[in-house]
């Protein structure tokens, strides 16, 4: 099956719903529902948008909520502001996370709901907040 894949030189505003992988390279506003999929943001994406999908892979900008039923890789060059839940949750050095950070099991149906206060960031028990707390 191949992905779908958004170019840098597109804008999209809507509500995207997909049953493939998803690689967003240009602007997106509105909303991202991949749910049985991964949902790639490119090194040189921005979406402005809430994103529910099994896997989520940030590599350029995310403003918005971020759910997964699986895990959320938050790459070096990812900038996420917003909150994330997912099982798992991984956060390379230099990424930039400003919102909140939970671990917990994720219904593929749960909705994501209003949160508040400081990330934490998984540090391997070193006992350090993120940057952004």
């Amino acid at each position: 099956m191949a992905a779908l894949r958004l170019s840098p030189s597109l804008v999209i505003k809507g509500h995207l719903s997909a049953s493939e992988d998803l690689t967003v390279h240009g602007r997106f506003e509105g909303e991202i529902e991949v749910r049985a999929h991964t949902v790639t943001v490119g090194n040189d994406a921005e979406v402005e948008a809430p994103i529910r999908a099994k896997g989520v892979v940030i590599e350029g900008a995310v403003h918005g909520e971020v759910t997964a039923t699986d895990r959320v890789e938050i790459r070096a060059s990812g900038r996420l502001d917003g909150a994330v839940v997912a099982p798992r949750i991984a956060v390379a050095a230099g990424a930039h996370v400003r919102g909140t950070v939970e671990t917990r099991a994720v219904d593929g149906a749960a909705q994501l709901t209003e949160h508040t206060g400081p990330a934490a960031v998984n540090d391997g028990g070193r006992g350090r907040k993120s940057p952004a707390a």
